[in-house]
């Protein structure tokens, strides 16, 4: 049997370590109702003890845990949606704060790593920045994490004979209880909808949803940032870039094309006069 012996002098036991006669500390259900502050855990867990017979009989000695206490005030924060649970549900929130065979200190606590509680379920210790090399650390479950909360463990913890237990400022959940919903942050606005569309319009609208729905990045044209100029420095099949439509629905690019043919066939009647005139000279010369 392994025992570590606290600043008292008493001596708690490490996981998987069985207590004997000698042995003088205190036990985990004394600590938690003479703790400062845990009054209504103590409560909450006393009456867990008398109802629930494996609970009371890991209690009473044998089983090493380390326990979450969340404070009076972090009770009182939550009573209105505690008092909506069931017993089943209160049970669980109660077991869900002990993890059996395993004595954590305030170091021990590794960040991002997950504890088993009675219930099965996983609490996950979690740091925060406070400054250069300091840290606060949390212990959270499901529930807080849709809650958007960090319980706060508080450094100065508690060592039983059994055992090792931290307070908290939250009331530690599994996961999200009904009654816990109204307190979900809320969430950002969401889009504005599209002005409502006639049926006769939608209808014409629908063979075009899938080629839109095709567009990766989004550049429809009534999303663009006014004055952002379009590259269309890729262009296929020998398309002009950068081609604007006239009033009369031509293209600076037919225009173009129509230009040049004038000019082709001015260039070819201009030859063939050329070459009549000379012909008309050579023959009046030889004559």
């Amino acid at each position: 049997m392994t025992s570590v012996a606290n600043d008292n002098g008493s001596a708690f036991l490490r996981a998987g370590s069985r207590r004997t006669a000698e042995d003088t500390c205190d036990s985990i259900k004394r600590i938690i109702c003479a703790m400062k502050n845990t009054a209504m855990f103590c409560e909450k867990v006393t009456e867990l003890m008398e109802t629930n017979v494996e609970f009371n009989q890991k209690l009473q000695g044998g089983t090493s845990f380390t326990v979450f206490a969340p404070t009076d005030e972090a009770f009182l924060n939550v009573t209105e949606q505690l008092e909506q649970l069931d017993d089943k549900e209160m049970d669980e929130v109660i077991l869900f704060h002990f993890n059996e065979e395993v004595v954590k200190t305030y170091e021990d606590l590794v960040c991002t790593e997950q504890l088993t509680s009675l219930t099965g379920q996983k609490s996950r210790t979690k740091c925060r920045r406070k400054s250069v090399g300091v840290y606060l650390k949390h212990q959270r479950g499901d529930g807080n994490l849709d809650l958007d909360q960090f319980p706060i463990i508080d450094v100065k913890s508690k060592e039983a004979c059994d055992g090792i237990i931290h307070r908290l400022d939250h009331v530690m959940l599994p996961k999200l209880y009904k009654p816990f919903k109204d307190l979900v942050p809320a969430q950002k606005e969401p889009p504005k909808m599209a002005e409502p569309v006639d049926e006769e319009e939608l209808d014409e609208d629908d063979d075009d949803e899938d080629d839109d729905d095709e567009d990766p990045e989004g550049t429809d044209q009534a999303t663009k940032i006014p004055g952002e100029e379009e590259d269309n420095t890729d262009n296929v099949d020998g398309e002009a870039p950068n081609l604007t439509t006239d009033p009369n629905g031509e293209t600076q690019f037919e225009e173009e094309v129509q230009k040049k043919h004038r000019i082709g066939a001015l260039g070819i009647n201009l030859i063939i006069f050329s070459t009549l005139l000379l012909c008309f000279v050579f023959v009046c010369m030889r004559r």
